[in-house]
């Protein structure tokens, strides 16, 4: 098959381990997975979204090279 380009990006859609079981490496475990997945498909983008309140989450990403791209922001009327 053809490579796809390298400007091809691709993204996490929904991540979510059970209490009972974080903190103990399955999510940091599924994305390593992830990266390398769509890294041998020519992907070199891998994008996700996360809650500002979702502290660990954040940490997490930002510990395996995540980066801030964009910003929402909302309003209670």
């Amino acid at each position: 098959t053809e490579a796809l380009p390298k400007t091809r990006f691709s993204g996490v859609w929904d991540l979510e381990i059970a209490a009972a079981h974080r903190r103990r490496g399955y999510a940091r475990a599924a994305l390593t997975l992830a990266m390398a997945h769509v890294k041998g498909l020519g992907i070199r983008r891998l994008g996700l979204n996360v809650f500002a309140e979702n502290s660990a989450a954040m940490a997490l990403y930002t510990s395996m090279g995540f980066g801030v791209t964009q910003s929402q922001m909302a309003l209670e009327l």
